[in-house]
């Protein structure tokens, strides 16, 4: 299933998760090739959800003193989750924007933290219609995460804050 019809479809909400502080485990997002280091100086989250048909988890993790935060989309592959899509922001290039794979389809996924997501949307210099940071808490992070992947009804105010 392409990454698009994944985002579009609709979704039923299995664990909202928690946000947590500490190292996260790997079976928080168990990924085969390698692993998420998500540290100690990280806030993260898992949500569990299905949608079309499959078992999915968003795992969100930020850290406010950096300016950095990042979603990673993942596919229930069995016991491990294969990654079909990055939603970030980092200092090093700013705006946000998705990492997903060449040709956004399933087929050539590797299960492991990237996943092939190597097409970057919108590219570099490219105009990123949400193009401040608007994380500031937990709250900010979780309600990114749910109107970005659609996991709930966008919120218009929400919206405004972030472009």
């Amino acid at each position: 299933m392409r990454v698009k019809a994944v985002i579009a479809a609709e979704k039923q909400i299995v664990d909202a998760g928690a946000w947590k502080d500490g190292k996260m485990p790997n079976v928080a997002f168990p990924l085969s090739k390698s692993t998420l280091n998500v540290n100690a100086n990280y806030r993260w989250r898992c949500i569990h959800f299905t949608a079309a048909g499959g078992s999915y988890r968003l795992l969100v993790f930020y850290r406010l003193d950096l300016h950095k935060c990042n979603m990673y989309l993942g596919r229930h592959d069995g016991k491990i989750m294969t990654v079909i899509a990055r939603f970030e922001w980092h200092g090093t290039h700013e705006g946000w924007h998705f990492h997903v794979p060449k040709d956004c389809d399933d087929t050539g996924l590797v299960a492991g933290r990237t996943g092939g997501c190597e097409k970057r949307l919108p590219q570099c210099f490219e105009h990123h219609r949400k193009s401040s940071f608007g994380v500031t808490s937990d709250e900010s992070a979780y309600m990114l995460a749910l109107n970005t992947f659609r996991l709930a009804k966008p919120s218009k105010q929400f919206d405004l804050v972030m472009q």
